[in-house]
């Protein structure tokens, strides 16, 4: 006599980004959709559902969610993990099938849209080769498709990210472009208390304002109309929190061959003679700064960064003597 009862299984859910958490494609829902029509073909029971929301495929194994997940295919409860496409469940970024080696070892399943997998056989391990290889290929294309949009948008003057990425007092829509909202008189009153000789510290008490947002605007070019991209993400480095969310890489110089200049508002908020003059003002009292500072025993601050995460690290309680991850 056969069995009918329905074999439980595992839904895994993965989104690399809070944003894809809505898209219709890659979103959710359509994952979850897609988990309940596999399981329909294959006579299978979700008894539990994993969320994974703002983690790479990179990173995937650090996460308290698959922490769970892993312990809950040794407790032998599960016949296996549904997934919409292989990718959910791995991108081998960093070569990291250890949840192959855990499956191999409790005999579980995986299921997506293109039929089951069982890692334990020689058929099984071939393919999670196999489609490790076509999942990494497919971000490649993915990565390289997005990013040489994002160039291209930048070097015809338009904005490629969000609104939290726009500098202080600067907006921009795809019907104006790039203009100047009420809070830029800030910045202009920022230019002048400057350029009157006026501390850093009290232009920020003045304005209500946090002394990096200041020294920033200060250094902006946006503010006399151009909009400079000379800065890039660093593309060898990936950088994840402990428990495996997605942290913004560092930032480093582009090439000359890279720099963007592009003017874009006018007519500006600043002359480029005003904004000059309070570079070469900025770059004196840093000099006159660092000739004044007392000598530094840690030689190595700013060079050095975590090899778990990849931020940076910096110096902490001096006397004592010892550096720290800045992202702890």
């Amino acid at each position: 006599m056969t069995d009918s009862t329905p074999k439980n299984v595992i839904q895994l859910v993965r989104v690399s980004t809070k944003a894809q958490a809505a898209e219709d494609r890659a979103g959710i829902a359509a994952q979850q959709d897609a988990c309940e029509r596999i399981a329909k073909s294959y006579g299978l029971n979700i008894a539990s559902r994993i969320e994974l929301v703002d983690v790479s495929g990179a990173a995937i194994m650090t996460t308290p969610e698959m922490q769970q997940l892993i312990r809950a295919l040794y407790s032998r409860t599960f016949h296996g993990v549904i997934v919409k496409e292989f990718s959910r469940a791995l991108r081998p970024e960093n070569y990291d099938f250890y949840l192959f080696q855990v499956m191999t070892e409790t005999r579980s399943t995986l299921y997506t849209a293109n039929g089951p997998m069982e890692p334990w056989t020689s058929q099984g391990r071939m393919m999670v080769a196999f489609n490790g290889v076509i999942a990494a290929n497919e971000l490649e294309t993915i990565r390289a498709r997005m990013q040489g949009g994002k160039e291209a948008k930048r070097r015809q003057g338009k904005h490629p990210g969000n609104e939290q990425s726009l500098p202080y007092g600067v907006g921009y829509s795809e019907d104006r472009g790039w203009y100047y909202e009420a809070e830029a008189q800030n910045v202009r009153e920022m230019f002048r208390l400057y350029l009157s000789g006026v501390p850093l510290v009290e232009i920020c008490g003045k304005l209500g304002l946090k002394r990096h947002l200041v020294t920033y605007a200060l250094s902006n070019r946006i503010y006399t109309g151009v909009r400079v991209y000379d800065h890039k993400s660093d593309p060898s480095v990936r950088r994840f929190t402990a428990d495996g969310r997605q942290k913004n890489s560092p930032r480093i110089r582009r090439p000359p061959e890279e720099i963007i200049e592009k003017r874009v508002i006018s007519p500006p908020l600043i002359s480029d003679a005003e904004f000059e003059r309070v570079q070469d003002m900025m770059a004196s009292r840093a000099r006159r700064h660092v000739r004044s500072a007392p000598r530094m025993q840690f030689v190595y601050g700013g060079y050095l960064t975590c090899s778990i995460c990849g931020s940076m690290v910096h110096v902490a309680h001096q006397r004592e003597g010892y550096y720290v991850c800045g992202a702890k």
